[in-house]
């Protein structure tokens, strides 16, 4: 049923879109989480550049660190090995 639709066909096509910038405390990083409906958000850099993401179970961890989110930063709590998709890949390939 899937075969042959892509990323773009289940992707928000809204221009609203949260990211969260490396220098970002762990409070703003729970902010823009709550105010959205991911569990994770993209990092990137001043020029839209992808740095990685931060998921809500990275942000969970550091919460419950005694005095974490007092000098924490988006950059410490960010996996940066993810590959991005794009509107036009497969889903076959979203799968890998």
């Amino acid at each position: 049923v899937l075969a042959g639709m892509t990323v773009g066909q289940f992707m928000d096509q809204s221009n609203e879109s949260t990211v969260i910038c490396p220098q970002d405390s762990v409070s703003a990083v729970v902010h823009k989480l709550s105010a959205t409906r991911y569990s994770s958000l993209p990092v990137v850099d001043d020029r839209s550049n992808l740095l990685g993401v931060v998921t809500i179970e990275e942000v969970h961890q550091a919460s419950h660190a005694e005095n974490s989110r007092f000098f924490l930063l988006a950059a410490d709590l960010m996996r940066d090995d993810v590959i991005p998709l794009r509107a036009n890949d497969s889903l076959d390939r979203a799968r890998e």
